[in-house]
């Protein structure tokens, strides 16, 4: 197999295990008693031309509000930039309940030590996070 193909193998596994991470993320939230409805999607796209992944589970909760874990990353021509955050929704609009560092790197091997980790991260905020005050506390 040549070189190209190993490394689209490379971004394919990543992108299955971040998805696994995720679903693995939504099931912990869905079960949760404070919660009508979860979803998880994964998405691959454009932005300004460039490509993106986006990654999140949604919940609703009894309280009206909405949470989403959200993992989003840029591709540009001199890096990739992964962001990811835990966002609420209710009434008055969206807030930030918590943003996690921005990863970048510039190399692939790199980007994907860092997707791995920042998705990592971000599951793994289920357990910090009161769905009931829709607080963040580390």
């Amino acid at each position: 197999m040549d070189t190209s193909s190993k490394t689209a193998i490379q971004l394919l596994q990543a992108l299955a295990d971040s998805n696994e991470r995720a679903a693995v993320l939504w099931e912990a939230i869905r079960t949760r008693p404070e919660v009508i409805e979860a979803v998880q999607r994964m998405e691959i796209g454009r932005y300004q031309s460039h490509p993106t992944i986006a990654c999140y589970v949604d919940a609703e909760l009894k309280s009206g509000k909405t949470i989403c874990w959200w993992l989003e990353v840029y591709c540009g021509p001199e890096r990739w930039e992964i962001e990811s955050s835990i966002l609420v929704n209710d009434e008055q609009g969206q807030m930030n309940l918590h943003d996690f560092p921005t990863r970048f790197a510039e190399t692939f091997d790199v980007f994907l030590t860092e997707f791995r980790a920042a998705m990592s991260e971000l599951a793994s905020s289920v357990n910090v996070v009161d769905l009931n005050a829709c607080s963040f506390a580390l």
